[in-house]
């Protein structure tokens, strides 16, 4: 991913917000990914949405008028009863209808209103998959998400903070730099933070996993602490006669900084780091390989194979015989095609797979 971004010349910028106002001043009512796309066009600098708004006040017809700060009344009734029919919005009320001639300078900005993101409030989105299943999108801001098998996160954005609740699962975050808005990955009580970078985050119970592809992300922790006043406290000697807000006091919480991961290492934390590594590129392709539907195993003990392709099916895979755990597994399998596995390791491994029933699956040695 480039995080070098050129700065677009004023004849580009007043070129692309003409064929905007042309694309919504039409019959056809604007699309979810044309909302998205208008979205992140205005956002990209200040320079652009002043633009848009500058080339809609002097829209007619699809012809630029002169500039008139002077517009009389009718000309403003015109141009804003007009636009509002021809893009097909709700009957606009009628007390945007008094003349004044500030109405054409504010007129096609309340007709975007429910378009462009609205500064005070964020955007909430909330994305899943089922067992097997995995699903990209793009953000307003042209982020990119990945998400993996039974994965489930929600999405704020606003013009302060970019925010990502992942609740289980795991993904992969392709940002869109933006050094004014901080892109923050919240698992469990684990936060990530970046500004213009590509990793992945999974969830697994209270752990967080996290693999940097590109760029750099720092680390942190929720911690709570009681206060000096809570300490004191210590426990009611008679609950009966206490308050809801005395025997559950407010914890306060604090972030507890745990250091940065830069492009090829991953790390695994919760309340502190339990571990962190450098990966070779090799072992780095195989981290990230479920992104295009595969997964890549190289001298991995068997236990973790099984784990690991059975969060992408409803199969009961059962490892009946132990001597089977420590088996070192390698080769690439698409996501979802669990028989090549098995086919695998009767074939090379001497592995017996034994069909319990259509959802329990026991492997055995074959020499048994």
């Amino acid at each position: 991913m480039e995080n070098i971004y050129h700065l677009t010349d004023q004849a580009t910028i007043e070129e692309e917000a003409r064929q905007w106002v042309i694309r919504l001043d039409s019959d056809i009512h604007p699309s979810q990914d044309d909302i998205s796309a208008l979205r992140q066009w205005s956002q990209r600098s200040p320079r652009h949405k002043a633009e848009l708004m500058r080339i809609s006040e002097v829209w007619d017809d699809g012809n630029l008028l002169a500039e008139s700060p002077a517009a009389d009344a009718k000309q403003a009734e015109g141009f804003f009863s007009g636009l509002s029919r021809r893009i097909k919005l709700p009957e606009t009320p009628r007390w945007l209808m008094f003349p004044a001639a500030a109405l054409v300078l504010m007129g096609f900005f309340v007709l975007l209103s429910p378009y462009l993101m609205n500064s005070g409030q964020p955007d909430h989105l909330v994305y899943t998959t089922s067992i097997g299943e995995q699903l990209t999108k793009t953000l307003a801001d042209g982020s990119t998400i990945q998400l993996n098998t039974n994965t489930e996160l929600q999405v704020e954005l606003d013009n302060k903070l970019r925010k990502i609740v992942l609740v289980r699962g795991e993904a992969h975050f392709d940002v869109t730099q933006d050094s004014a808005r901080p892109f923050e990955v919240h698992a469990g009580r684990g936060i990530v933070r970046a500004i213009g970078t590509a990793f992945s985050v999974s969830l697994e119970q209270r752990d967080v996993e996290v693999t940097v592809a590109e760029g750099v992300v720092a680390l942190a922790t929720i911690v709570e602490t009681t206060t000096l006043e809570e300490s004191a406290s210590g426990t009611p000697k008679s609950p009966l006669k206490t308050t809801t807000a005395q025997r559950k006091p407010p914890k306060n919480q604090e972030l507890k900084q745990l250091g940065l991961l830069e492009a090829g290492q991953t790390a695994t934390f919760s309340g502190v780091v339990k571990e962190k590594q450098h990966l070779a590129d090799s072992e780095l392709q195989r981290a990230l390989a479920w992104r295009s539907g595969i997964l890549a195993f190289s001298n991995t003990p068997l236990t973790e194979v099984i784990a690991e392709v059975s969060r992408y099916s409803r199969l009961t895979i059962e490892i009946a015989d132990p001597e089977l755990e420590a088996y070192q597994i390698g080769g690439r399998f698409k996501v979802g095609e669990i028989e090549a596995l098995f086919d695998a390791l009767e074939v090379s491994f001497g592995v017996e797979v034994n069909r319990l029933n259509e959802h329990h699956i026991q492997l055995l040695l074959a020499s048994k």
